[in-house]
């Protein structure tokens, strides 16, 4: 049987949960430390592009977020976590990314919150992935 490529990266979804939690984990202990230590939410913004809209990005965080950028295969997966921000706010930053800064480019975006209680990096990251696959259109979902 052939193994489903997930979201343009030629990888399963697996595969590709595995390689952005290597990628991420040093940032979420880091900002799961902050969370716990300081009690201050922490809201993680997932971007699903297949353009590298990453310089933009950069340009319009703040000083505080931190932006890690992830290709795989033909996708850009970019993260961005915003610190003493909480996901209503969050949510009016990706409107404002979406409708300014990336008007014209077809983009996925998933938001959470980073929780006391983390454990799994990767039951986290699939939760991202799983929301990318609901947010995505019928004909580019993975088929069996």
């Amino acid at each position: 049987m052939e193994q489903i490529k997930f979201l343009k990266t030629n990888l399963t979804q697996l595969e590709t949960a595995k390689i952005l939690v290597e990628k991420l984990q040093s940032s979420i202990k880091e900002l799961l430390y902050n969370v716990k230590r300081y009690n201050v939410p922490v809201s993680i913004v997932l971007f699903h592009t297949t353009t590298d809209v990453s310089e933009q990005l950069d340009k319009h965080k703040r000083l505080t977020d931190v932006l890690d950028v992830i290709k795989i295969g033909n996708s850009y997966f970019n993260v961005i976590f915003l610190p003493f921000t909480t996901v209503e706010d969050a949510h009016s930053f990706v409107n404002y990314i979406e409708l300014k800064l990336i008007d014209g480019v077809k983009s996925h975006c998933v938001v959470n919150e980073l929780k006391k209680e983390q454990k799994n990096c990767l039951n986290f990251i699939n939760s991202f992935l799983f929301g990318l696959t609901q947010s995505e259109e019928p004909d580019s979902l993975p088929r069996a």
